[in-house]
């Protein structure tokens, strides 16, 4: 088991041709784990360039520890700003996208999706994020994120200690199906059970604590599992 880090990360391709792009500066609530799903991603142009040009031409460092998930975004706007002001916009991956010069992360949700997403909670707060961010190729991050506000507005919230959805009022856990994982991820899953949890977690695109509650909820069952409903 690993120690989460959560913070501000860095990429820098290191053997980039003088014309092109060499920093991508980006946030997550569990830095080691993000930095592993940019390595066999393919939705953002980092992700692809990684891919093409081989892991080993790139460096990955921490530029900053966040201790609160809501400073993330503006402590990564610091940074991609330091980046592009010492170096020059021109090398930065958030800035050069080719396939989407609109939006410095592919990845991240635009306003008619996020709206979308907001309706699908608000019909049924109880939704596999998992199931969505299929549905949407997002990072499930983000669809905790959308969900965040609508939670809390419904009575619930995240327990850190706890690691799930608790009512707001008792803390009591919740009979929850947010976290219930696709028969993709289970398939992906069961074909790769030996590897290491970490790896596992990065390979399902799933969170740890997800991946421990599946494992637990599998054996109990005696190997059956519903798996979330697709949307």
């Amino acid at each position: 088991m690993y120690n989460i880090l959560q913070g501000i990360y860095l990429i820098e391709n290191v053997n980039a041709r003088d014309d092109s792009p060499r920093f991508y500066v980006g946030k997550a609530i569990d830095i080691f784990q993000r930095l592993n799903q940019h390595c066999i991603g393919s939705t953002q142009y980092i992700d692809k360039t990684i891919v093409k040009e081989g892991v080993t031409n790139f460096l990955f460092s921490v530029l900053e520890v966040v201790k609160k998930e809501e400073d993330l975004v503006s402590r990564e706007n610091y940074w991609i700003k330091s980046y592009g002001k010492k170096y020059g916009n021109e090398k930065l991956y958030n800035i050069k996208l080719p396939e989407n010069k609109n939006n410095l992360n592919p990845t991240k949700p635009d306003l008619k999706t996020k709206k979308e997403i907001e309706k699908l909670f608000q019909k049924d707060i109880n939704r596999s994020i998992y199931s969505i961010a299929e549905k949407y190729n997002l990072d499930w991050n983000e669809i905790v994120k959308i969900r965040k506000p609508i939670l809390k507005q419904q009575g619930y919230k995240w327990n850190k200690k706890k690691r799930c959805i608790v009512d707001s009022n008792d803390n009591k856990p919740e009979k929850w199906n947010g976290g219930r994982i696709t028969q993709k991820q289970l398939d992906y899953i069961l074909a790769n059970f030996d590897k290491e949890p970490k790896d596992l977690s990065i390979g399902s695109k799933m969170s740890p604590s997800d991946l421990n509650l599946f494992k637990e909820e599998y054996k109990n069952s005696g190997n059956n599992y519903n798996v979330a409903p697709i949307i």
